[in-house]
């Protein structure tokens, strides 16, 4: 019985842990915008539908790329946007943004300049669905190992 145990508590860790391994990789997007205007490499990493490195016509602000990523998922904290940037003292500087509160959003914040890092992060908030999809999967491959090999050693 001791094998058997160890096989359920194998196949379930593997179970959970298959999707590590089936990441996407890192994407690059161009966007059209008018014909002749200038582009800018910008970097757009975290809690968004389509991360990646986006060539944008330089008129795009922070929320249109955001549209062009497709918006932001679920867990996203939209009011600790930080947007890392080279000043022209060859400086990293660092832009706090908050979305959440349009009277805290200077436009000129939102402007975006070539190269720059956008990092949107994640609430770390769990709610009860979250917890309970979480854990119902394992616990039905469980019970039905558990069931199989009941069924087996009769």
């Amino acid at each position: 019985m001791g094998k058997n145990i160890y096989k359920i508590f194998l196949l379930y860790f593997l179970f959970i842990f298959a999707d590590i391994s089936g990441q996407k990789a890192a994407a690059n997007y161009s966007i059209e915008g008018t014909p002749g205007e200038l582009k800018i490499n910008v970097n757009l990493w975290g809690y968004v539908n389509l991360p990646g490195r986006y060539e944008v016509p330089i008129s795009t602000n922070l929320l249109q790329l955001l549209t062009f990523a497709g918006g932001p998922k679920t867990h996203a904290t939209m009011d600790d946007i930080v947007i890392y940037r080279v000043n022209e003292n060859e400086k990293m500087i660092e832009l706090e943004i908050d979305l959440e509160d349009p009277e805290d959003s200077v436009p000129a914040d939102l402007k975006l300049f070539d190269e720059d890092t956008i990092v949107i992060d994640y609430s770390a908030g769990v709610g009860w669905r979250d917890f309970f999809s979480l854990i119902a999967a394992p616990l039905a491959l469980l019970a039905t190992i558990a069931i199989a090999l009941d069924r087996l050693s009769k």
